[in-house]
């Protein structure tokens, strides 16, 4: 996980993926045939939110949840989690169009965002020399795709781009610079 470090890193993304690592963990330890009855949605704090396809299916993989604890944090770079809180939510895709996030959007959203031939160069260009499996690339690949959809849509919708440390920001000014230095521009 080196290599993911250092392209996360590279792109401002380390506390993101961190923050987010549990979702990528969960498809290793639970494998590829599970993706029908359950998809991790995103970690709430230090619990994971996953969709079941049924209430008994929920109730199953609750019955695991120690189980699963254990060997998703045994994986984990970033913090351990606390929880697995399973959802039933019947009918979800694999990527579900109506998962709102912190900012407003919808990723239905940003499934309609298109990224010109710069920006897929941009992401396979971080990808080249990577000494990863077809499966883990293209996961990666997934993400970084998925960043810079949201970059856009933050952008397109009048987020900014710190000068100092290269992160986005809506409002005035950059927060996270403002508390490394104490003062306000």
């Amino acid at each position: 996980m080196d290599i993911l470090t250092s392209i996360f890193k590279r792109n401002n993304l380390l506390e993101e993926y961190r923050s987010q690592e549990a979702l990528f963990v969960w498809n290793e330890v639970m494998g590829e045939n599970t993706k029908e009855i359950a998809t991790p949605l995103k970690v709430i704090g230090r619990k994971l939110l996953v969709a079941t396809q049924s209430s008994s299916a929920q109730q199953e993989l609750s019955y695991m949840e120690d189980e699963f604890l254990e060997e998703i944090n045994a994986r984990l770079q970033g913090p351990e989690l606390r929880k697995i809180k399973f959802i039933v939510e019947r009918g979800r895709s694999r990527r579900h169009s109506g998962t709102k996030r912190k900012n407003g959007w919808r990723d239905r959203d940003l499934e309609d965002i298109e990224l010109d031939e710069e920006e897929r160069l941009e992401i396979e260009t971080a990808l080249e020399g990577l000494d990863l499996g077809e499966e883990l690339r293209n996961c990666l690949r997934n993400f970084l795709t998925a960043q810079k959809k949201e970059e856009k849509a933050r952008l397109s919708s009048g987020w900014q781009r710190c000068p100092r440390c290269g992160r986005l920001y809506e409002g005035d000014s950059c927060l996270r610079c403002e508390r490394k230095t104490g003062s306000r521009r």
